[in-house]
C-alpha cells in the first residue's frame, strides 16, 4: 500500500511540474528570444505576417493546451484516489491511463515542435 501513496504523492508533482512551470518557464523564454530578433529580420523572413499578432495567438493556445491538460490530470488524480481505495484494483488499467496521460501531457511539446519545424522548411523553401 506504500506503493500506492509513493504514487499518489509523486502525481500531482509531474502534473506540477510538466503541465504548469514547464510551460510557464517555456513561454517566458520564447518572449525573450523573440524579443532579441530584430524587427527587420522578422519581416525579411515573414513579409506578410503580424510576428507579434501571431506569437501571442500561439502563447495563448500553448498555455490553453498545457492548462486542459493540468485539468485532465488532477480530475485523473481524483479517479485514481478513488479507484485505489478498492481492495480489487488492476494496476494494468492504472499504467494504461498513467501512460495516456503522460503522451497527452506531452503533446502540447509535439505540437510546438511539429509547427516550428513546419514554419523552418516554409522560410528555407523560400527563393
Amino acid at each position: 500500500m506504500i506503493e500506492v501513496y509513493l504514487f499518489l504523492a509523486v502525481f500531482p508533482v509531474q502534473i506540477l511540474a510538466m503541465s504548469v512551470l514547464y510551460p510557464a518557464r517555456y513561454v517566458r523564454l520564447m518572449r525573450t528570444a523573440l524579443a532579441n530578433i530584430p524587427a527587420e529580420r522578422l519581416a525579411e523572413l515573414y513579409p506578410e505576417v503580424d510576428v507579434g499578432r501571431a506569437q501571442e495567438r500561439f502563447l495563448t493556445r500553448y498555455r490553453a493546451a498545457n492548462t486542459i491538460v493540468a485539468v485532465l490530470g488532477l480530475a485523473l488524480l481524483v479517479w485514481f484516489i478513488g479507484y485505489m481505495q478498492r481492495p480489487v484494483w488492476a494496476e494494468g488499467r492504472v499504467g494504461a491511463m498513467l501512460t495516456a496521460y503522460f503522451l497527452l501531457q506531452n503533446l502540447p511539446t509535439a505540437m510546438t515542435a511539429w509547427g516550428t519545424n513546419r514554419v523552418a522548411y516554409s522560410v528555407l523553401d523560400r527563393p
